[in-house]
């Protein structure tokens, strides 16, 4: 938890970049790198809980996922995780593919990656509770 919140405050635009002044699609796609990376952390600190309230379930339903009765969840989220990184890779670089300018390109890719992220860390949560 302590090393997520460090990376939070760490992760950060080129230095040479205002994020506040940004001038072009180079500075816009940096700033928007760098917000990628803080949802990135944010989701990988969401999956830590969400994977510990999977398994949790599964300890709680031990005998029914033993008989076969139900598949476990720890099994399924990773399934579907791994499922999202795919869709979502793919579906950001289709999305930028469009864009021409590399600096452009990067921005439609940056932000799309941060959208998908934000979204994904919001939907863990609801499987964490937390």
């Amino acid at each position: 938890m302590i090393l997520t919140i460090l990376a939070l405050l760490t992760v950060q635009a080129d230095p040479s970049v205002d994020c506040n002044l940004q001038r072009d699609h180079y500075e816009m796609a940096e700033c928007e790198r760098a917000d990628y990376q803080r949802a990135d952390a944010a989701l990988n600190q969401q999956w830590q809980l969400a994977l510990t309230a999977a398994r949790q379930y599964d300890r709680e339903n031990a005998g029914n996922i033993g008989r076969g009765q139900l598949r476990s969840l720890v099994d399924t989220l990773r399934t579907a995780q791994r499922a999202w990184i795919t869709y979502r890779d793919a579906h950001c670089t289709a999305e930028a593919r469009a864009y021409i300018r590399e600096s452009t390109h990067q921005l439609i890719q940056n932000i799309c990656m941060r959208q998908l992220t934000e979204t994904r860390t919001q939907q863990l949560a609801s499987l964490s509770d937390e």
